[in-house]
């Protein structure tokens, strides 16, 4: 597949010895980038310690899925295609589950 204006695809690897792209702003790339802006919680990164998502390890009474939809608007600007919701575990009452769905643009 020819891609105009590349991005490394996630996870990072070879394809037939080249690293693996997506078009830039493609739905893919829209879906790698909410990935990586949920799973970085803020202060990871020393170069912008603001990156990411305030860490919701023992946060009491649930993820913040608002706090996790502002990090997505604050470093992708297009957050009106991600939808993000949660809901409770079938079988465990400790365990909530967290589903995002990325939109295609005006093509998807």
């Amino acid at each position: 597949m020819a891609v105009d204006v590349p991005q490394f695809d996630l996870p990072f690897r070879f394809k037939n010895g080249k690293p693996a792209v997506v078009e830039q702003g493609s739905i893919d790339d829209v879906e790698n980038s909410v990935e990586i802006i949920l799973r970085y919680p803020q202060g990871f990164l020393d170069h912008s310690p603001q990156f990411g998502t305030p860490d919701q390890t023992f946060r009491m009474g649930g993820v913040d899925v608002d706090a996790m939809r502002q990090a997505v608007e604050r470093w992708l600007g297009d957050a009106g295609r991600v939808f993000i919701t949660e809901q409770a575990d079938r079988f465990d009452a400790l365990v909530r589950k967290v589903k995002v769905d990325v939109q295609g643009g005006e093509d998807g």
